[in-house]
């Protein structure tokens, strides 16, 4: 079990690198009720830039300066994965844990999508449909204005690793 000053810890983190979320997405992604983490908030914001916004446009706002990403190697990531193979449950958890941590900050390269389209010969909107994307938002992505998603830069990378396999 995780103690509440662990939680938000670990959620004025989150916060610092997205700079933007949802109490509900926070819920889920802690596995606490969103009335939990509105209470996590209300303590975070006395120590943090930390506000939140009612409505449609609303959320969780971090309104100080964003931090750096840590990036984390394809190879790092799948020592990672082995090492949780071989552990007691209880560390298994924290490797899983650990792992889901840092999904969201993998470099995201847009070359590996390029290398996709020359190597398959698919062209970007065939490929957008396999990601399950408009053309329109990869074309964005590939030109640099607009930042993948992490579960996307995922999709992207698993491609590419069943390429390399």
């Amino acid at each position: 079990m995780e103690y509440a000053l662990e939680r938000r810890e670990r959620i004025a983190e989150a916060l610092r690198f997205r700079r933007r979320d949802t109490a509900g997405r926070l819920a889920a992604e802690f596995g606490v009720s969103r009335h939990t983490i509105m209470r996590d908030l209300i303590v975070l914001s006395l120590s943090y830039p930390i506000h939140t916004v009612a409505g449609g446009g609303g959320g969780v706002i971090w309104t100080g300066k964003k931090a750096e990403a840590p990036t984390i190697s394809d190879r790092a990531l799948e020592a990672l994965h082995n090492a949780a193979k071989v552990v007691s449950a209880e560390d298994k958890a924290e490797i899983e844990r650990l792992i889901s941590a840092l999904r969201p900050v993998i470099p995201f390269q847009a070359d590996w999508a390029f290398k996709i389209l020359e190597t398959t010969g698919l062209t970007q909107t065939q490929l957008a449909d396999k990601l399950g994307i408009t053309g329109a938002h990869l074309s964005f992505v590939l030109s640099g204005r607009r930042k993948p998603s992490a579960a996307l830069a995922e999709r992207i990378s698993n491609i590419r690793k069943e390429l390399e396999t």
